[in-house]
């Protein structure tokens, strides 16, 4: 059973990673429209200062606690929560489609990446059918070719779109054209660069010991320091004491 939750006022939703997959599949094979946001602790944070994001958190169809720390949390405030992550949905919802039958579209990204995709795609899963691959030009929303990508995902049949255009412009442009699309929007981030192998996810245990930041920043320190100092103390500074506090009260 899925249901929604909310920490510090910003929606999550609880229930097991396969309960969420299996929801997103019933969603895409009944072609109905919808988006899936993975929340880490650095969407919590913009989502607290940006009411445009926090809005689109709201209109989502799930929010899965894609950080360990969001999984943690909220299993000290509630029955325990599994990660749901967007890099290991990713592949797994590739295989289902091809199973199922249910054609998928890839957004976002650059050329080279989406080539390689597809690529990846075609030769460990032959029965996949992708029906549309589209890299938006790398600009603030909204792309220039907004109209024409949209149109093309309407029509193209597809269940699932994977959209990789990182937080927080994937859930905003989400937000804004999924009631046009009848499918799926997934917003994956970087999940289309690690499925390729081209950057390397941390170890279990990192994942597991809430780490998996560090790993991230070790392989991109100048594109992610400033992110995580400003995100991860927000969390710590903000974050776990009232968590702290409440579990005390309950308790009491």
């Amino acid at each position: 059973m899925i249901w929604r939750d909310q920490l510090l006022s910003i929606p999550i939703d609880r229930g097991t990673a396969r309960e969420m997959r299996e929801a997103m599949l019933e969603m895409a094979r009944s072609k109905t429209s919808g988006f899936v946001c993975f929340a880490n602790v650095h969407m919590f944070h913009l989502a607290s200062r940006r009411p445009k994001l926090h809005r689109a958190l709201n209109a989502s169809f799930l929010v899965a606690p894609d950080g360990m720390p969001l999984a943690r949390a909220l299993s000290s405030t509630g029955p325990a929560q599994e990660r749901v992550d967007g890099m290991t949905v990713f592949p797994l919802l590739l295989l289902e489609a091809a199973r199922q039958d249910i054609a998928v579209a890839f957004f976002g990204s650059d050329p080279a990446t989406l080539e390689a995709v597809c690529a990846k795609a075609a030769k460990e899963i032959p029965q996949l059918r992708i029906v549309e691959a589209i890299a938006p030009p790398h600009s603030s929303l909204p792309f220039a070719d907004d109209v024409d990508s949209v149109r093309r995902l309407e029509g193209s049949g597809a269940g699932l779109v994977f959209v990789a255009l990182g937080c927080p412009k994937q859930e905003l442009w989400m937000a804004k054209h999924s009631p046009e699309i009848p499918a799926v929007l997934l917003g994956v981030g970087n999940a289309f660069a690690t499925w390729l192998g081209w950057e390397k996810r941390s170890p279990r245990w990192m994942r597991l010991g809430c780490l998996e930041w560090f790993g991230r920043l070790c392989q991109n320190p100048r594109r992610l320091w400033r992110r995580y100092l400003v995100s991860n103390t927000w969390f710590v500074l903000c974050v776990l004491p009232r968590l702290v506090l409440q579990r005390f009260f309950r308790k009491a």
